[in-house]
């Protein structure tokens, strides 16, 4: 199984995205912003419903999280526990495509300090290709959601200029002009594309 938030928040199973409809879909963005912490079920509450919950609201709660279960976890491999004061998703081996761009984006990092730089361009257009929209989609301006989605961002911003100074380093000058130019269009307060796009 492997879920998505760089982007439209979904899990696919088999090759195949689930159906799981927009409180579900909410209810499941909220756990996988908090890294495998636990979400105290009045903070799902507060998400779900924007504030303004209705009566029975913690009960519709323990529907929808039983509901996501049944969708994601039909073999019951635990990813959603119950540890008062609320729940925790623990990916227990399936993948979200944040965490494997984090990591491509730091072994790219690396990497670039040893100068290899056709490794590089070869990790981060991997890890680039991951992103499919804005982090986390129609829920990024919300509370729950900004400081990850943020942090995606900036990390998306650093991935990009690492690939334009990649390609700079193989001589791939075309490439990088262009990519340099968007960045900095879509960049204007940073000063590292325009860096790039000088030395470009």
């Amino acid at each position: 199984m492997e879920i998505s938030v760089l982007g439209s928040v979904a899990v696919t199973r088999d090759g195949i995205e689930l159906d799981l409809g927009p409180r579900l879909r909410r209810v499941l963005a909220v756990l996988v912003s908090r890294h495998g912490s636990v979400v105290s079920v009045d903070r799902l509450v507060d998400a779900v419903w924007m504030g303004e919950p209705p009566d029975g609201a913690e009960g519709s709660i323990k529907t929808y999280v039983t509901r996501l279960r049944r969708a994601i976890d039909p073999d019951r491999d635990g990813l959603i526990t119950y540890h008062d004061p609320g729940y925790v998703l623990a990916l227990n081996g399936h993948s979200l495509d944040s965490d494997l761009f984090d990591s491509e984006l730091d072994e790219a990092t690396q990497l670039l300090r040893t100068a290899d730089d056709e490794a590089v361009i070869d990790l981060l257009s991997i890890a680039l290709g991951r992103w499919h929209g804005d982090a986390y989609a129609a829920f990024a301006d919300e509370d729950w959601a900004r400081p990850e989605a943020v942090r995606l961002a900036e990390r998306r911003l650093e991935g990009t200029e690492l690939l334009i100074e990649a390609r700079l380093g193989v001589g791939d000058t075309e490439r990088a002009l262009a990519e340099a130019r968007s960045l900095v269009e879509t960049s204007q307060l940073r000063e590292r594309p325009r860096e790039l796009l000088m030395r470009a």
